[in-house]
């Protein structure tokens, strides 16, 4: 480019189809980005949200209390089982 000369458009770029001279015309294009991005997040922050809350009732959950053996105080080798009649 020389100092007199006006600069020369970029080769790939075509002119026709140059962005528009004020932001006030892409704006609602902007807003359509942001808005996408911004469900996007809100989705993926309450699919985290519920994962941490089942993965902490999970973890803290009251565990089942086995069963109570019921021995009599006379022990296991005492018991007398009763015969079968024929």
């Amino acid at each position: 480019m020389t100092p007199d000369s006006q600069p020369q458009p970029r080769m790939n770029v075509d002119p026709t189809k140059q962005r528009p001279e004020t932001e006030e015309e892409v704006a609602h294009l902007d807003d359509r980005v942001v808005g996408k991005a911004f469900k996007w997040s809100a989705v993926a922050l309450i699919v985290f949200v519920v994962t941490v809350a089942a993965a902490i009732a999970y973890v803290r959950r009251t565990k089942p209390k086995a069963a109570p053996m019921n021995r009599c105080s006379k022990g296991w080798s005492e018991i007398v089982l009763p015969s079968v009649i024929r």
